[in-house]
C-alpha cells in the first residue's frame, strides 16, 4: 500500500491509494463544520448551566450576608441591654437594695443609640435578715424586640441599721421617772 501525499496545497484534489481509492488524510469541511456547531451548542448549554449555578450561589451569599447583618444587630441590642441591666444592678448594689425600694423607681426607659429600652427592677427581702433579691429585666422593641434578666443577691448591712432606728422612732421611750 503506497500513499499518495498531495504537496500542490489544493484541498479539493483527492488523494487516492494504489488500488485508486480515495484517501481520507483530513476529514471533509463539512464533517469539520458540524463538530464546531455541535461543539457550539454544548458550550452554551454548558454556559447556560455555569450561569445558573453562579445565580443560585450569588443569591445565597446575598441571603446569608443579610442573614448575618441582622444577627450583629440583634447582638448590639442584647449587648447593650445587658449593659443598662449592669448598670442599674450596680446602681441598687451602691444605693443599697432596702434604699432602692424606698426611695426610687421600679422601672424606667432608658435611650441609647437611639433605641429606647425599658428596664423594670424587682427587690425582696429574704428571711434571712438584710438578705435582698434582687431582678432586673430589659427589654427593647426593635428588630423583633427581646428581653434581657439579670438576677443576684445583695446583703444590705444598712438595711438592719435603717430597721432599727425606724424601730426606735416608732416606739416611744420609757422614762425612769413614770410610773
Amino acid at each position: 500500500m503506497t500513499l499518495a501525499i498531495d504537496m500542490s496545497g489544493k484541498d479539493d484534489v483527492p488523494l487516492l491509494s494504489s488500488s485508486g481509492h480515495p484517501l481520507m488524510i483530513f476529514p471533509p469541511k463539512d464533517h469539520c463544520l458540524r463538530a464546531v456547531a455541535q461543539c457550539r451548542a454544548m458550550t452554551l448549554i454548558e454556559v447556560l448551566v455555569a450561569t445558573v449555578i453562579l445565580g443560585l450561589g450569588v443569591t445565597a451569599l446575598l441571603s446569608a450576608a443579610t442573614l448575618a447583618g441582622r444577627n450583629q444587630q440583634r447582638s448590639e441590642w442584647r449587648a447593650m441591654a445587658l449593659c443598662v441591666a449592669q448598670e442599674k444592678l450596680a446602681e441598687i448594689e451602691l444605693i443599697g437594695p432596702h434604699v432602692w425600694m424606698l426611695a426610687r423607681p421600679s422601672s424606667g426607659d432608658v435611650e441609647r443609640t437611639a433605641q429606647t429600652f425599658r428596664w423594670t427592677s424587682s427587690i425582696e427581702q429574704q428571711l434571712a435578715g438584710e438578705l435582698f433579691s434582687v431582678q432586673v429585666s430589659v427589654e427593647w422593641a426593635a428588630d423583633g424586640g427581646g428581653k434581657v434578666e439579670l438576677s443576684t443577691w445583695f446583703n444590705d448591712y444598712n438595711a438592719s441599721i435603717l430597721g432599727a432606728s425606724r424601730d426606735r422612732k416608732a416606739k416611744p421611750k420609757k422614762s425612769a421617772t413614770s410610773k
